[in-house]
Order: C-alpha cells, then structure tokens, then sequence
C-alpha cells in the first residue's frame, strides 16, 4: 500500500513539474510578445510623430525664416492643414504676397 502511494507521488510530481514547465514557458513567450509589441508601437508612434509634426513643423520654420528675413515669396499652400501647425501656416500666408 505504502509503495502504491509513493508511485502516485511520484507521479503527482512528475505531471506537476510538467505543468510548471508548461506555465513557465507560456509566461515567457507572453513577455517576449509584450516587448516586440511594445518596440513596434514605440516605432510606429516615432514614426507618424516624424511625419506628420515634425516635417510641417520644419517646413514652416524655413518659410517663416524667409518672411522674416524680409522675402515676400514663401510657399504655405501645401502646409495649410486642419491643425495647429496648419494654423501657423494660414497667420504667416496673409503676410506673405503669394
């Protein structure tokens, strides 16, 4: 009887160990899955903030510059966009004589 009880220990910890292993490796592959998710929405994000702020952002520094600098021939057209740059595109067009 002792010996019966020891064999379905030893099976009980055998299947346990199993499963530990089991659960191990399924919480490593879901932390690799939450850090390649997390690189590639830190680049997607990099990259619309590049393209879609900073560029305009660029481009209206360079005319404000000219208009500055007393040149009344800057270009606005392409940077009028519904947003806050857009807004500082449109204050710079009526000064400029375009």
């Amino acid at each position: 009887m002792a010996k019966a009880i020891s064999v379905e220990t030893a099976l009980a910890k055998a299947q346990l160990n199993e499963d530990l292993t089991y659960t191990r490796l399924l919480t490593l592959l879901s932390a690799l899955v939450v850090v390649v998710s997390s690189v590639v929405l830190a680049v997607v994000s990099a990259r619309i903030l590049l393209f879609k702020i900073a560029s305009p952002a660029r481009r209206i520094a360079v005319e404000l510059e000219k208009l500055a600098g007393g040149g009344a021939d800057i270009r606005v057209d392409n940077m009028l966009l519904d947003t806050e740059l857009g807004a500082i595109a449109k204050a710079a067009k009526p000064s400029a004589k375009t």
